[in-house]
């Protein structure tokens, strides 16, 4: 940063900062490099470059605060722009069509993100589709276990594999999540919480973006209520005077994470509360799917009543595994 601040150049200074925040995390790292972004989505406007990517960083950190009305008219001014771009980075602009993956998958808006990786592999070769979105086909297979079920975790398997072999920290953290939903579906929760608790002794969750910390959170939450073992909650509970202030959905997902955990202590009202609390914003913000999975988890603790909702949300994604989960009270 010095040395950039040193040569003067607005871009090369701005680039540096974000590193240091990404490596240093200090407490409301989120919010300074969002200003960050925001500056870099305005130059790349301004010289016609980079754009895609400016507004995909920008979509991805301003998420932590942003109803489904905000992500949406930063979804169609990106979609706008990427319209012209078609021909020189269709994979980039089809993504603008309906939004990032990941938020797809956590909004609840499957049918989307099939239509999504449908339209990839069609303009992609199966070769390099991996490199070019590596998140969209794990998230896809992710879909299709919601819907089949575990028999049905082959491709996940595979998928999480080859992003596991990447050997960085987001194909890491990638391939643990989605291996830890597959082993909770097929009532392997130990190795689950194994897997989660070794990553994350490696590197605190403050360091995670936002998607990438929500992906693992709701994986987290999961397997300590499923297996009893509040001990992989530990890291995220260090980390919550941190994050907490950074946003909306930091907050959601550390209620959480703190209900659960109450919950595993037998302190059920505070459990209900802090469940109670992280559904309704997840809810407000419009994601569907996380406020789904925090109803099970708050039954678990003893307040059912969000349950009709969240068998209305599977059902209606033709989530037919799930509902039967759900209904068999494979959650308690």
């Amino acid at each position: 940063l010095e040395l950039a601040e040193r040569a003067g150049l607005p871009g090369l200074i701005a680039t540096a900062r974000a590193r240091e925040l990404e490596v240093k995390h200090p407490r409301g790292w989120h919010r300074e490099r969002e200003r960050g972004l925001a500056a870099q989505l305005d130059r790349a406007l301004d010289r016609d470059t980079g754009v895609l990517v400016a507004y995909r960083r920008f979509l991805d950190s301003r998420s932590r605060d942003a109803d489904a009305d905000e992500r949406a008219a930063l979804l169609a001014r990106a979609r706008a722009y990427g319209a012209a771009q078609l021909a020189s980075v269709p994979h980039r602009a089809l993504a603008f069509r309906a939004g990032p993956p990941w938020m797809l998958w956590l909004t609840g808006e499957w049918d989307a993100l099939d239509d999504l990786w449908a339209a990839l592999r069609r303009q992609v070769a199966d070769d390099d589709i991996a490199d070019v979105m590596p998140d969209t086909g794990p998230l896809a297979a992710a879909i299709r276990v919601e819907r089949e079920g575990p028999a049905a975790g082959t491709a996940l398997r595979e998928a999480a594999a080859r992003q596991a072999r990447t050997e960085t920290w987001h194909g890491r953290l990638a391939a643990t999540a989605h291996l830890a939903n597959l082993q909770l579906a097929d009532g392997h929760g130990a190795q689950a919480a194994a897997a989660l608790a070794q990553l994350f002794g490696r590197r605190s969750p403050r360091a995670l973006d936002l998607s990438q910390f929500l992906l693992a959170a709701r994986s987290t939450a999961a397997a300590a209520l499923l297996t009893g073992d509040a001990t992989v909650l530990r890291p995220w509970r260090d980390a919550d005077a941190d994050l907490r202030p950074d946003g909306t959905m930091f907050a959601a997902a550390l209620d959480q994470i703190a209900g659960v955990e109450q919950a595993l202590r037998g302190e059920r009202e505070a459990a209900v509360r802090l469940l109670t609390a992280a559904g309704e914003k997840f809810r407000a913000l419009g994601w569907q799917h996380l406020a789904a999975e925090v109803a099970w988890q708050r039954a678990r603790a003893g307040d059912e009543s969000g349950m009709s909702a969240a068998l209305e949300f599977y059902a209606s994604r033709g989530a037919d595994w799930r509902v039967r989960w759900l209904k068999e009270e494979r959650w308690r």
